[in-house]
């Protein structure tokens, strides 16, 4: 639901906000003045730093300036989305900025009064480990991370691929021949996720609870097929996007199958519109390009983590920087941790001599439109990396470069999706024989 704020400058250098009653929760927000906490100029509902809740029906004191009083740049940032803003200033002609007018009362200087737009989403990027060889034991633990990551405010996460139950890391260092005479196909099989099923139900209750937007990867089984699937749950719990990679890598052919096209599009949500792929698919141009296309403002991008190494981590880096700066989007960028018992665990059922290809690989990252890194990465350990995303950025790189506006050319170059469903079967109705 949306929020509206009306802001009001009067002349003493006070501003106060009132609060729309048709609001159901709270919605947090922070004042500037010149681009600065306000410190001692802060109002009765604000702090030093210029942080507020507003939480009921009633005005609120933003800024109290004491004299002398001169004009200040004002900024309001709403840290909760669907916040709509209405700054009013009153009695001279037009101004064409927004600004926080504190003339005094004898200048009568004032300003018409205009509508501003800023959205603030609190994302953070999950690196997790699995709890091997359970399902339910790995939904459990997510289930966990978003009721905290609700307590902390967080309004979008992005967790590893597959994470759940466990991405096949047999098959890095396991034969094709051994893979098929082997178990652990069939063990990962027996610990997959059906949708819908009791997991996404889990895990889409959690979303609804939390009030959080989740992003994250299932190894999804359909019959007797698996597929590396990312599943979308809105705030509100709701399954948004099921999609499935639509190549699998290398050694994964042996895992899982391919996905269609009907997943190759951004999708809306409460927080913003959302586009995901996984691993490799981000080496994919025409793939990566659709989703650019499609509008995406927040991308999902899911790797494995725990394999190959420092070279894996700085692949994944430069795909999701690049991907960034291509976009004009924030790239949420979460892998997975085996710790040293996991990866012995493995190694030991799998018969592997060492468990090197097990290790590093790991680049749980943010990252903003214009390609630079929010926050600090997390290269090994789980944890999360926490970023406001302000979305003036997707302006600020999308005025220098829009590869889905005006620095494309679609009369000389444009992408034809295939976004049809891949039935097995298709019917055609049977025709008579004509009488002889």
């Amino acid at each position: 639901m949306s929020r509206h704020f009306d802001a009001i400058i009067i002349g003493t250098g006070q501003v106060t906000s009132s609060w729309d009653h048709q609001c159901r929760k709270n919605a947090r927000f922070r004042v500037l003045i010149d681009g600065h906490a306000p410190g001692a100029a802060h109002g009765a509902d604000v702090d030093e730093q210029g942080y507020g809740t507003m939480s009921e029906q009633r005005m609120y004191q933003l800024i109290r300036q004491s004299k002398p009083i001169g004009d200040r740049d004002f900024t309001i940032k709403f840290l909760d989305p669907g916040a709509e803003a209405f700054c009013f200033t009153f009695g001279c002609p037009p101004c064409k900025q927004t600004r926080l007018c504190t003339s005094s009362p004898e200048e009568n200087h004032f300003h018409h009064p205009k509508e501003v737009a800023m959205r603030v989403v609190k994302a953070s990027a999950v690196q997790l480990s699995p709890v091997l060889y359970s399902r339910e034991g790995t939904v459990e633990k997510v289930v966990r991370k978003i009721h905290e990551l609700g307590q902390q405010g967080v309004q979008f996460a992005t967790f590893p691929e597959t994470v759940v139950p466990y991405y096949p890391y047999f098959s890095i260092v396991q034969s094709g021949y051994q893979i098929i005479v082997g178990g652990e196909f069939l063990k990962l099989l027996n610990q997959s996720v059906t949708v819908p099923s009791l997991a996404t139900e889990a895990i889409g209750e959690a979303c609804r609870q939390a009030g959080v937007v989740v992003s994250i990867g299932v190894n999804e089984r359909d019959g007797g097929t698996l597929h590396n699937t990312q599943l979308l749950f809105d705030a509100d719990g709701t399954l948004i996007q099921r999609r499935r990679k639509i190549t699998p890598t290398h050694y994964e052919r042996m895992i899982w199958g391919q996905g269609d096209g009907s997943g190759l599009r951004a999708v809306d949500s409460k927080v913003a519109r959302i586009g995901q792929l996984a691993c490799f698919e981000h080496n994919n141009p025409l793939a990566r390009y659709a989703m650019i296309a499609d509008g995406e403002q927040i991308h999902s991008a899911m790797y494995p983590g725990s394999m190959f190494g420092d070279a894996f981590a700085q692949k994944a880096e430069v795909n999701v920087r690049q991907h960034a700066l291509e976009s004009g989007c924030f790239v949420v960028c979460a892998t997975a941790w085996l710790d040293a018992d996991q990866q012995a665990q493995i190694a030991a059922d799998t018969g592997a001599a060492d468990v090197g290809p097990l290790s590093g690989g790991c680049f749980t990252a943010i990252i903003a439109p214009d390609g630079s890194i929010l926050g600090q990465p997390i290269r090994s350990g789980e944890g999360e990396v926490t970023v406001d995303l302000e979305f003036t950025l997707i302006d600020k790189r999308k005025h220098v470069m829009d590869s889905r506006g005006h620095y494309s050319r679609p009369e000389l170059l444009s992408l034809l999706i295939d976004r049809t469903p891949t039935a097995h079967v298709h019917e055609r109705a049977a025709h008579p024989k004509s009488g002889a």
